[in-house]
């Protein structure tokens, strides 16, 4: 049997020929606590998913010298040079076959603004088993898309990337994902977006930081993840949001000054008050027995300093069976707004916390 270490939580002080097009995705409804200003909503509907992205007739060479182009047969693919700049601004490598490998190496992808929906690179649906990698502690960088990579085939390997100053770093809609030495920095919008209904992705050694908009991490409507070692810090919302995601494992995380929480279970994507129900119309499925955890070495997140994040672990009501085994969290709320964990089931329901270390918690008589 696994023994238990301690995760903490904290606030310290220091389309081409023959694509396939990705089916649309219905999105969990979600409340809005307080307006939302214009730029955001045109924003959104700029990276709508199942929008049609710009089509691109040029096929990519070997090494591929210039993008907009498209990967149509399988083999080993890699960059001529330092990078590539889209030209025109939009999308730049499109993967469109299977058996695809595509080093990057240390080479930095980039567009100035589109006035198009638009991918750094792209792995359609076609594309099953493709492999994206940059250099190990030389990672490839993607920057100033609207989404940097998307990854729409199944079974996909992403390792020693980059993203950064994207609208979301890092998409992922097909199932059964692998991904390692993943970096994701600025986004305007999300950090990594992982959207189901497709299996949940194997993530491990990932880091999101100072995401401008909802999350670093976001599960949407997702089963059967496996996240570890993540270390999430600077989200203006929510460090890891579970939004109608159940039966997944977070492991060894480090969730820390995430404005509203560290990792949060329910609905609400503008925060407050956590524990409350959501009021969706219809109601959005529950977040259901996820696994928060520490496996093997420690993390070590905890910090005193307050009020830069409201809440350490955070759980609606009307989730339920979730097990928080072994967090540590401290100097989470500010003394009269916040918690270093927050349940809002009535002496938690079927949720269960055990083994963890939280200087306050509500309610206290079930967490543990």
């Amino acid at each position: 049997m696994l023994g238990y270490a301690q995760s903490h939580v904290r606030t310290p002080s220091d389309g081409f020929a023959g694509d396939v097009p990705r089916p649309r995705r219905r999105r969990a409804p979600i409340p809005f606590a307080s307006p939302i200003p214009i730029a955001v909503v045109v924003a959104l509907a700029i990276a709508a998913p199942g929008l049609a992205r710009a089509k691109m007739k040029t096929t990519c060479s070997n090494p591929i010298v210039a993008c907009p182009c498209a990967i149509r047969v399988a083999g080993s693919y890699s960059i001529s040079g330092p990078g590539l700049i889209a030209d025109p601004p939009g999308n730049c490598i499109n993967v469109a076959a299977p058996g695809v490998t595509l080093d990057l190496a240390n080479t930095i992808i980039s567009s100035s603004p589109s006035s198009a929906p638009s991918v750094g690179v792209h792995v359609l649906v076609n594309a099953k088993g493709a492999v994206v990698t940059g250099t190990l502690n030389a990672p490839a960088t993607v920057t100033g898309f609207t989404t940097g990579i998307e990854i729409d085939a199944p079974s996909v390997t992403l390792e020693n990337l980059v993203a950064q100053a994207n609208f979301v770093g890092i998409e992922i809609n097909g199932g059964a994902a692998y991904g390692s030495a993943l970096a994701v920095h600025d986004s305007s919008h999300t950090g990594i977006l992982v959207n189901g209904p497709a299996p949940g992705p194997y993530l491990t050694g990932v880091s999101v930081d100072s995401t401008l908009g909802f999350a670093g991490i976001e599960l949407n409507g997702v089963s059967g993840a496996f996240l570890n070692n993540l270390t999430v810090t600077g989200s203006a919302t929510y460090g890891v949001w579970l939004l109608s995601s159940s039966r997944n494992v977070i492991a060894n995380f480090s969730v820390s000054r995430n404005t509203t929480a560290g990792i949060y279970l329910g609905c609400f994507r503008s925060g407050g008050l956590l524990g409350k129900r959501c009021t969706t119309v219809p109601p959005a499925p529950p977040s259901n027995g996820n696994i928060l955890t520490s496996v093997g070495d420690p993390s070590s997140a905890d910090g005193p300093s307050q009020p830069e994040q409201a809440y350490g672990v955070a759980i609606a009501v009307g989730n339920g069976g979730n097990r928080i085994v072994g967090i540590e969290g401290s100097g989470n709320g500010n003394g009269n707004f916040g918690f270093d964990a927050i349940d809002g089931n009535p002496n938690c329901a079927t949720n269960l916390w055990t083994a963890n270390q939280f200087a306050n918690a509500s309610p206290p008589g079930c967490i543990h």
